[in-house]
């Protein structure tokens, strides 16, 4: 995905999977919700173009 989106030279693998890291589901009463997502995080995602917190 790095590669295809040209991110390969700004972040490494490791790098994207720190900042996704930083994403959390709270449990919230009965239900579950996504807690907020950090700047850095959230603009990766947006440049990789992948909503893997669509369906949280």
């Amino acid at each position: 995905m790095l590669v295809v989106h040209g991110l390969l030279g700004r972040f490494s693998v490791l790098d994207v999977l720190v900042h996704l890291s930083r994403i959390y589901k709270v449990k919230l009463g009965d239900g579950w919700a996504v807690a907020e997502i950090p700047r850095a995080s959230a603009k990766i995602l947006e440049k990789l173009d992948n909503h893997i917190t669509q369906n949280l």
